[in-house]
């Protein structure tokens, strides 16, 4: 045991500190953060609104392009129907008397002679094919005299005026002769009832 030789009186030994002494390193840094944390919370947070871009008048935002749409597959135009049985062949053999017969006519004129063919191929008092009406005997001027074969290409509008009348086009309301009556004297003809005078031609029957 160490004594102490002359203290003085007022002064009072020291030992070492306790515990309730010692501050532990870091702890009141993590009471300062803790307090600092809490003052933050408590603070309210200010909504803001999103900063708005002036945009010239006129104009508009740029939105992505839309996507390109995949290539549809062409439609096949509609095929035709025409009223009576006819090949390529038969369009274009009528198209030829169409212009062996009415060459100077009108388109109208022109088809009525092709509706002519037409309703003679529906009738049964005449041949039921495009052909065989139309090479009939004594029947078109036209094939009697040859004219019919000098004609190897018709013109457009007689191939169009054949497509017609086969697909319908009658403006002759059902005639099975034409003829021209500043040409034609046959007696049994003319007292057909008229059912169609245009141009040049007279439909009857």
């Amino acid at each position: 045991m160490i004594l102490w030789k002359n203290r003085p009186a007022n002064v009072t030994p020291q030992g070492p500190p306790s515990h309730k002494d010692q501050k532990l390193p870091g702890k009141e840094a993590q009471k300062k953060a803790k307090d600092a944390a809490e003052v933050k919370k408590e603070q309210p947070v200010l909504e803001t609104e999103p900063i708005k871009k002036d945009v010239p008048a006129g104009t508009t935002k740029e939105s992505p392009a839309p996507a390109a749409e995949a290539p549809q597959p062409e439609k096949e135009p509609p095929k035709k129907t025409y009223i009576i049985p006819a090949t390529k062949n038969d369009l274009f053999l009528l198209a030829r008397l169409i212009e062996a017969e009415a060459e100077a006519e009108s388109f109208i004129g022109k088809v009525a002679v092709g509706a002519v063919v037409v309703n003679r191929v529906l009738h049964h008092s005449f041949p039921n094919s495009i052909y065989e009406v139309i090479m009939e005997p004594h029947q078109f001027e036209s094939v009697a005299n040859w004219r019919l074969d000098s004609i190897y290409q018709p013109s457009p509008e007689s191939l169009r005026a054949a497509e017609q009348a086969l697909l319908g086009a009658d403006p002759t309301y059902g005639a099975l002769f034409f003829f021209n009556p500043q040409k034609t004297y046959n007696q049994w003809l003319r007292q057909k009832p008229v059912k169609l005078s245009l141009g040049n031609h007279l439909f009857v029957g």
